[in-house]
Formats: C-alpha cells, structure tokens, sequence
C-alpha cells in the first residue's frame, strides 16, 4: 500500500528537526516517496536532508508553507499525498488514511490524533470561522470531533483540521487548483478543505493514524494567523460576516493588546 504514496515536507531552518521527522518517516513508512522543499534555509537543513537520500527541491526564497507545498506535489508522482509539516514525528503508518480514501468517496482529506512530547492529545480539528468564536476562540475548536476521536470512531468528519499531518488524493489536490498561494502561512488549509467540501469531499479524522506535535506560534506570527481569518472571509463570508467579522476581530485584538501592556506595567511597579 505505501507505494502508491509520497510524502512531502516543506522546510524552513529547519535542521534541528527534520531529522527526527525524516527518521519517523522511514520508520513508519519504509520504501514511500519523500519530496523535502526548501524554502531557502540558511542553517544546516539542507545538509540534514541530504543526509537521508531523499528528494530534495530549493527554492531560492522563502515562499511559504502553501507555495512548498504546491510545488512538491506537482513533483510527486504517487496517488495519495502527505502533506508533513517540519516538526512532526509520525507514531503510526498511513494504511487506515489510504483505505479510507481508496473506499470512502466522499472524504477528501484524512487527519489523525495529534498529541505533544507528553503524550497529551491536542486539539486540531476547527469550525469555520464565525461571529461568535472570533469573540470565544474556544467555540472555533470542534470538541463533538475530539471527543469522539478520544472515543475511537472509526471516521470523524470535521469542517477543517490542522494540516501538521494531512493525507489526500493527488488527483482532488490538483483539481482544486492546490493551496491558495495568497496565503503564505496559516489558513491556507482551511481554505482548501472549503472548496473540497463545496465540492462534495469531507475532511475527516481517523483515531489510527498517530503523531506527535508540539506546535503552536509566537506573538510574531499571529498577525499571519489574523491575515488568513480575515482573508478566508473576504472570500467565503456573506455579506454580514465580510462587514463584522473584521470589527470584532480588530476589537478582540485590540483588548488583548491592552491587556499585555496592563501585566507588563503591573510587573514593573512589583519589581
């Protein structure tokens, strides 16, 4: 089964990471396609992946995670794809991903349990944006889904998922045009598993396929994170979400910025 399959990882200074990822990878994964793109890292990445024999492509700046993502699978020749983000350690193979797209048709994309270096499950499946978890974020994650993963339901079906591990037919990927390359990180997952839903292909989960994660991003990045909320609704919005939803989120963001400046003025006057 895991011949008719390529794994593609974009990297970006990533050489204290890959390693591991490429080593998960040719664990669980013995004898697959793996496409490593560059994204014009000036650390020792690229000597780490020559290091595993693997496929490597170098673009001469960094072009972002849709845009490495695109290209590799344009290099790709298998039928199922794996989209692999950089820091992820695989735990399981793929087999229950690839039965699930060679026997369910409508599912277009297959996620997985994803847990941190602790072994604690976190959360990677999302509600599309709306008016009310721009306010309560916690509304944005799906815990119907998580739950049920937790539970072991064989097929979670879920508006969007975290693509740290996504595995997809390369043919659905090509016909949606690939990842929007508006987006140069965060968000562009989202917006691709909209248009394979519009047309008729779920995004789902399935509780046997494992990998670790830690995740997260820095105060620096999440104004790319906010770009891309406000980018998938300009595009997809009605008309009340595209005039409201740009209001609450700069609201929102603008009381959490208060409420930084306040801790970091109480924490001057104690010390």
């Amino acid at each position: 089964m895991s011949s008719s399959l390529c794994v593609v990882i974009p990297t970006y200074q990533a050489g204290c990471l890959i390693g591991r990822c490429l080593d998960s990878v040719e664990r669980h994964l013995p004898d697959v396609e793996i496409i490593v793109v560059d994204n014009a890292s000036t650390d020792d990445t690229v000597p780490r992946v020559e290091q595993h024999g693997v496929r490597l492509i170098r673009n001469g700046s960094n072009l972002g995670f849709g845009t490495a993502c695109n290209r590799g699978v344009d290099a790709a020749t298998a039928e199922h794809i794996v989209l692999l983000n950089q820091d992820v350690v695989l735990e399981s193979s793929l087999a229950d991903a690839q039965r699930i797209l060679d026997s369910v048709t409508w599912v277009g994309a297959v996620g997985g349990t994803m847990t941190d270096s602790a072994g604690q499950t976190r959360p990677n499946a999302y509600r599309y944006p709306r008016l009310d978890n721009v306010v309560w974020r916690r509304r944005s994650h799906d815990r119907r889904a998580m739950h049920a993963l937790t539970n072991g339901e064989p097929l979670i079906s879920v508006d969007y998922f975290e693509f740290s591990l996504a595995v997809l037919r390369r043919a659905d990927y090509l016909r949606m045009g690939g990842f929007d390359e508006r987006y140069f990180m965060y968000g562009e997952e989202r917006d691709l598993m909209y248009r394979l839903a519009r047309a008729g292909l779920r995004a789902v989960l399935s509780p046997l396929v494992r990998y670790v994660h830690d995740g997260g991003y820095s105060d620096a990045r999440r104004q790319l994170v906010i770009d891309g909320q406000l980018r998938f609704v300009a595009d997809h919005g009605n008309r009340r979400q595209r005039i409201v939803y740009p209001r609450l989120l700069a609201l929102k963001s603008a009381v959490r910025t208060r409420q930084v400046h306040r801790t970091v003025s109480a924490d001057r006057s104690v010390s």
